[in-house]
């Protein structure tokens, strides 16, 4: 099973694009593809879910609350939050500064239907 993937307008292109160009034969659909720019958390999850397509997204913010609520009346393949980024301190013995640097992704699992 191949893992499809949507990526809505908040996600940045070049996570698409370098995640592309490791994986060439991943089906990974850009926004601007379809072109989702403009359109709601539930337009988008309800698009994704209609196509079979995972939900990736930089929206911490709305985006889990939205698909708590589009699952609770639509199946959907899944949501992959990718926070772009945020500061943490690193201190040294000769130093303390902080460093822009990438936290992990949070996936909230899928909400399809069970085959009876």
């Amino acid at each position: 099973m191949i893992l499809r993937l949507l990526a809505d307008g908040a996600l940045n292109v070049a996570i698409v694009a370098g995640t592309i160009r490791r994986n060439p034969t991943l089906d990974f659909r850009r926004a601007d593809d379809v072109p989702l720019r403009g359109l709601d958390d539930d337009s988008v999850l309800d698009l994704a879910a209609w196509e079979g397509r995972v939900t990736v997204s930089h929206d911490v913010n709305t985006m889990p609350e939205h698909f708590r609520e589009f699952t609770g009346h639509r199946g959907s393949p899944g949501l992959i939050l990718v926070p772009q980024r945020r500061v943490v301190k690193r201190s040294s013995a000769s130093s303390q500064y902080a460093r822009p640097v990438t936290i992990p992704i949070c996936v909230i699992g899928s909400a399809l239907p069970r085959a009876s």
